[in-house]
């Protein structure tokens, strides 16, 4: 099952909780490549109300090793370092709380495979925030459990549409959808409808996803 919402949250000026993962079964012959896309998480998403955000620090990071082990025992590491490249996603918001935009025109194809040119990217630095204070993650990890289908189509006195899953649940959704380059969908999420019955958004942010040319 896949494993989300890592790393986990904690007091990251006490400790930073990094994970381990066995990625034998992703290599293959040739040559492989190594990828992140990094976001804000717990660490610089906004916590509690009144744009109360950054509470750990701006900058954002990856910190990462490849451990291989040969078949003779012997061992090389394969690390994050300034060799590394970077460049920006098609995701351009993205928080726990407020949602995520993702703008699909900005997509790039093959960005995290093998034989990728990342010439117009631009070159990471190297930060000595928050390294001392590593730890394994000690906590359950999240995993995605079930998947569930809508039940039901509301239409609100508003004409809003909601979608109904049958119960309070914790996850994200996925849709298909198809349109013209610009077309924006908006998804905002909500536990009850008000008095009337009209959709009352959870948080005042929403997500959104655009739609590129089919």
């Amino acid at each position: 099952m896949k494993i989300i919402l890592t790393p986990g949250w904690t007091s990251y000026n006490k400790r930073i909780q990094y994970q381990v993962y066995d990625v034998s079964a992703l290599l293959s012959k040739g040559d492989n490549t190594s990828a992140a896309e990094v976001g804000n998480g717990w660490y610089r998403s906004n916590l509690a109300w009144e744009n109360h955000h950054d509470i750990y620090g701006k900058n954002l990071g990856l910190l990462a090793q490849l451990m291989i082990i040969y078949k003779d025992g012997s061992t090389d590491l394969v690390v994050t370092d300034q060799s590394w490249k970077s460049a920006i996603s098609a995701i351009e918001y993205s928080e726990i709380y407020h949602g995520e935009t993702f703008d699909a025109r900005k997509m790039v194809a093959g960005w995290n495979k093998s034989g990728f040119d990342d010439a117009s990217w631009n070159n990471v630095r190297e930060t000595p925030e928050l390294l001392d204070d590593l730890v394994g993650t000690y906590n359950e990890p999240v995993r995605q459990q079930e998947k569930f289908e809508v039940v039901k189509l509301i239409t609100t006195p508003k004409g809003e549409k909601v979608l109904d899953f049958g119960q309070n649940l914790v996850g994200f959704v996925r849709v298909k959808a198809n349109g013209a380059s610009g077309d924006r969908i908006v998804l905002s999420h909500s536990e009850v409808l008000d008095k009337a019955g009209n959709f009352i958004p959870k948080v005042s942010g929403q997500l959104s996803r655009e739609i590129p040319t089919s």
